[in-house]
């Protein structure tokens, strides 16, 4: 069995707009979780989501590499998961952009079964919120950002725009 959850996700955007969804904390709060996140190597930030069972619902991060706006690595720990997640960007011709996703190191059986629940939790993020985000955001690389809600529970994701 592979040790890491690898996908590939395809956006109609801009690399500057998605790599600034990835890498404001207000943004990523958004669609991701809450976080006092900020885009410096050795930086340690936390993300916060509901806990459950043996999961407090923290989620202790450091950004181990970055390279803007095309690569951007962290450590990602919590309970039984210290994994490491490569964020890479890369852009097409037609100013779309690719995001490759890598977590890897999960070990033991407490690690499969991390893995297991979490890769499905990773494609409805990156497919599903992360895009309804990026199609709020505005043209211009300046102007202020959009802020969603959203639950995680047993409810479909629901997005909705506050005003800024």
């Amino acid at each position: 069995m592979r040790r890491s959850i690898s996908h590939r996700f395809d956006y109609p955007y801009p690399r500057w707009q998605v790599w600034r969804a990835m890498t404001e904390p207000t943004a990523l709060a958004s669609w991701l979780m809450p976080n006092n996140f900020a885009p410096v190597v050795g930086h340690r930030f936390c993300l916060r989501t509901d806990p459950g069972p043996g999961f407090d619902g923290r989620i202790a991060c450091e950004v181990l590499e970055l390279d803007e706006p095309n690569q951007m690595t962290w450590s990602w720990t919590s309970g039984p998961v210290d994994t490491i997640v490569t964020f890479e960007l890369t852009e097409d011709e037609t100013e779309s952009t690719v995001l490759g996703f890598t977590q890897s190191g999960f070990r033991g059986v407490r690690g499969k079964t991390a893995k297991l629940l979490l890769d499905p939790a990773i494609k409805r993020t990156y497919r599903h919120l992360l895009p309804a985000y990026l199609q709020q955001m505005p043209p211009d690389v300046d102007a202020p950002l959009p802020t969603f809600t959203h639950t995680r529970k047993t409810q479909p994701a629901r997005m909705n725009v506050l005003e800024v």
